[in-house]
């Protein structure tokens, strides 16, 4: 496995020291990935600044470089629900469910917004529905969470049956595919910086990269 950590404190040139190796490796059409697009655009003009502009490197987040290799490897779930959409898809799903203990909490109006919140962070954290099905049935005092498991279902159910797809469905199928052909990421230098912490589905991605090509974090 290929994977060189950079370490050190806040202000302490980690970022210089990254781009640095990342123009050491333009001709391999290197990939950083970023936390936000903000942080994107600002690396990219630090990238082009200067004497010497770097050309050929790919500055991303992680959303975006899920969705560019599902594209490369054809993964076609259908269009991509917006957020009032999926706002709109979690109500449905609350009101296609019988909720014993949370049927109060959820006709109140910010019971979807943080029930897309949950879905976003089981998502990231690769916990399909029948996965927290299972967990919530074996707490002893589970009632909350079989209700959370529930609309976690009926809302993934409606997104099959729309023919749309989200994020979290996007990097599920995409780590699943790239598993068994990890060929875009072969030789393809992948820099990660900026993150305290990365999601199960990140890290997952991170692995699989680390296989297959020269990696900096």
């Amino acid at each position: 496995m290929s994977l060189r950590l950079i370490v050190g404190p806040p202000n302490s040139g980690r970022s210089g020291e990254v781009l640095l190796r990342l123009r050491d490796t333009l001709a391999d059409d290197p990939v950083l990935i970023v936390p936000t697009l903000d942080d994107a655009a600002q690396l990219e003009r630090d990238l082009c600044g200067g004497d010497e502009p770097a050309l050929g490197a790919t500055v991303t987040t992680f959303a975006w470089f899920f969705a560019d290799l599902a594209r490369e490897l054809t993964i076609d779930g259908g269009p991509t629900l917006g957020g009032a959409e999926r706002i709109a898809l979690v109500r449905a799903a609350v009101g296609s469910t019988s909720l014993p203990t949370l049927g109060r909490s959820a006709a109140r109006p910010g019971f979807a917004p943080a029930m897309l919140d949950l879905v976003d962070e089981l998502e990231a954290g690769l916990v399909d529905p029948a996965t927290l099905a299972e967990r919530a049935g074996s707490l002893p005092d589970g009632a909350v969470e079989r209700d959370l498991a529930a609309v976690y279902a009926a809302y993934v159910e409606l997104r099959r049956l729309a023919g749309r797809t989200d994020a979290g469905e996007i990097a599920a199928r995409l780590l699943r595919a790239i598993a068994s052909d990890a060929e875009p990421l072969r030789g393809r230098p992948l820099f990660v910086y900026g993150f305290d912490d990365l999601t199960r589905a990140q890290l997952e991605l991170v692995e699989i990269a680390a296989a297959a090509t020269a990696l900096s974090a």
